[in-house]
């Protein structure tokens, strides 16, 4: 499992939780569209032209994040290390 800290304000960080495949699917460059259940939350990810866009959806709320890809590409390196280090 992979715990990913998505900042939504100074003082607010959402953590999500997925499968590292998942998560390395999602991370690869090659991927544009990728759609995926966990128990009874959706998640779709989408690598659009100018953004990249992360959104799953529980029982009662919808969670959206847009990044540029500049910030996602941050991500996938802080990722891999963290990988690399344990």
């Amino acid at each position: 499992m992979v715990h990913l800290g998505l900042r939504v304000t100074d003082n607010h960080v959402q953590n999500i939780i997925m499968p590292i495949r998942e998560m390395i699917k999602i991370c690869m460059p090659s991927t544009k569209k990728y759609e995926w259940t966990i128990g009874t939350i959706y998640w779709q990810f989408y690598r659009k032209t100018d953004y990249i866009k992360l959104f799953f959806k529980t029982e009662s709320v919808d969670f959206h994040w847009r990044f540029s890809h500049e910030e996602w590409d941050a991500v996938v390196k802080d990722l891999l290390v963290k990988v690399k280090d344990s």
